[in-house]
């Protein structure tokens, strides 16, 4: 799986390496009608999205000794997230993602980031209310970020 996203993200200082992050924006991915993971049954769809993540960064002592840029907290990290998906296309609900994993955030200036998560995610989807919620774990979870800092 492969998510590409584009928003808004406040990132907030909650101790020397760690932080939270709140999430705004669209995300782009695969999407099913069906449990299986079968490419050809897939469409793409743009979904808006929101997400909450608990991030501690191991890096950025090392990077600032370095010399290296730290500004928007550049560095390597591992998470704990949660997102939010709206309805898009032929989706009728909601469906929630719970994440862990190791990522690396990079400023692109000084409003702008990009960032990169690969991880482990278990997805709740809710499509039809006659078969009820269902699930799929993703052992590779992967996605690429672009966001303007608030």
């Amino acid at each position: 799986m492969l998510g590409i996203g584009s928003g808004f993200e406040a990132e907030q200082k909650i101790g020397r390496t760690t932080s939270v992050s709140l999430f705004l924006g669209f995300s782009t991915g695969f999407a099913t009608a069906d449990i299986g993971f079968s490419a050809l049954k897939s469409k793409i769809i743009i979904s808006p999205s929101t997400s909450l993540a608990f991030r501690k960064y191991y890096s950025l002592v090392r990077r600032q000794q370095k010399g290296k840029n730290i500004l928007n907290n550049s560095g390597d990290f591992v998470f704990v997230h949660n997102a939010l998906f709206f309805p898009a296309k032929f989706q009728t609900k909601s469906h929630i993602a719970f994440s862990i994993g190791w990522g690396m955030q990079r400023s692109i200036s000084n409003r702008i980031n990009m960032e990169i998560q690969l991880g482990i995610t278990h997805h709740t989807f809710y499509y039809d209310k006659s078969r009820g919620p269902f699930s799929k774990i993703h052992p590779f979870e992967n996605s690429i970020s672009f966001s303007y800092l608030l």
